[in-house]
């Protein structure tokens, strides 16, 4: 049984680089902190492409996306 262990547990001790985590956020937390950004005068249309995101993944209530974007 122990000879098998490795093969569960390789997600658990190797590690990804953080890009490539798969945590994910819903859209709409994000879409509220860009409708905040636009109300104070920010180039939203930038702030999405930078985060190589549409506006239209935004508006799907049932959306998440990458963490990564956040952090672009």
């Amino acid at each position: 049984m122990t000879q098998h262990a490795n093969l569960l547990t390789k997600r658990a001790t190797v590690k990804e680089p953080a890009t490539r985590s798969g945590i994910t956020v819903p859209a709409n937390d994000l879409r509220v902190l860009v409708a905040a950004f636009e109300k104070l005068g920010y180039d939203v249309k930038a702030l999405l492409r930078a985060a190589q995101l549409q506006s239209s993944e935004l508006a799907d209530p049932d959306a998440r996306v990458p963490c990564e974007a956040t952090l672009r």
